[in-house]
């Protein structure tokens, strides 16, 4: 909803640890709310193994006005692995943020 609200093609967004399925409600609601998709630039990160939350991209990919990246960890932790601060995820975390490439 924040992307949408805001509406900015150059504003930087990370969602960490995958999107959970009760998203698709929140998407409906900004369709109504603000008349328009998701916005901005996009990085979703999720672990494979991750059965609470999966990808984003069924909500993100083909949204007009959005750049949407996602990175697939494979490390087995699930959504644990964003428990703490893990420079896996903080790097380029803070890269998509500052607008640098990601490794």
């Amino acid at each position: 909803m924040t992307t949408a609200a805001i509406a900015d093609p150059n504003v930087r967004f990370v969602v960490l640890a995958g999107c959970p399925s009760t998203w698709e409600n929140s998407f409906r609601t900004v369709f109504h709310e603000f008349g328009r998709g998701p916005q901005g630039r996009v990085l979703s990160m999720y672990d494979r193994f991750d059965h609470v939350a999966p990808s984003c991209s069924p909500y993100f990919q083909n949204s007009p006005g959005l750049t949407f990246e996602e990175m697939i960890f494979d490390t087995g932790l699930g959504h644990a692995l964003f428990y703490t601060p893990d420079r896996r995820w903080v790097d380029p975390a803070v890269a998509w943020a500052l607008g640098r490439e990601i490794d």
